[in-house]
């Protein structure tokens, strides 16, 4: 998380220190608040087929708006189509995260999200006290304006099996507007 949070600092141009709290869902807390939720609704854009059997691992997803459940949130969050790339996984991601601010906005969800919060500690890694996870949800829920997502411009791989990839010289910091 250190190293993460240094990174983001120095790519969006945060002070020394900065950020100094964090949160990190991981994919079984993602499941698990989907499946307290009930479900999501949310409509795949295309049939998602992908086995590997390396990790026993099967996305089975019809195209169409549909009530999903946590594995099948998460399989639509990790499919990631050769012709669309990483482009079409952001894409699918910010649908789900839109998707979930909208069901935790609901009058039946707001009562419930204290107990939420406590139900997902073991999927979720954060220094982040309970009250101020709150205070967050709060802030995003009550919100008018959806949720905007931004991408860093990344330089294209130096070589096919790259993972890390620099920022584009011409990209200015800070990448997004102070409050």
């Amino acid at each position: 998380m250190a190293l993460t949070a240094d990174v983001a600092a120095e790519l969006v141009g945060l002070g020394k220190g900065q950020p100094d709290r964090y949160l990190l869902l991981s994919r079984g807390g993602l499941r698990q608040l989907v499946d307290a939720l009930g479900s999501l609704e949310l409509s795949p854009d295309r049939l998602m087929r992908y086995e590997d059997k390396a990790q026993k691992y099967t996305i089975d997803l019809q195209a169409g708006l549909q009530q999903l459940n946590g594995v099948q949130v998460e399989q639509l969050v990790r499919f990631r189509e050769p012709a669309g790339g990483e482009a079409a996984r952001r894409t699918r991601q910010q649908q789900v995260i839109s998707g979930l601010q909208q069901q935790l906005a609901q009058p039946t969800h707001l009562a419930r999200l204290p107990d939420l919060v406590r139900q997902l500690r073991s999927g979720v890694e954060t220094n982040l006290s309970e009250a101020e996870v709150l205070s967050l949800l709060a802030a995003t829920l009550g919100q008018s304006k959806p949720i905007r997502f931004a991408s860093l411009p990344l330089e294209p791989p130096a070589e096919p099996a790259q993972a890390l990839r620099q920022l584009k010289r011409e990209a200015t910091l800070p990448l997004w507007p102070s409050p």
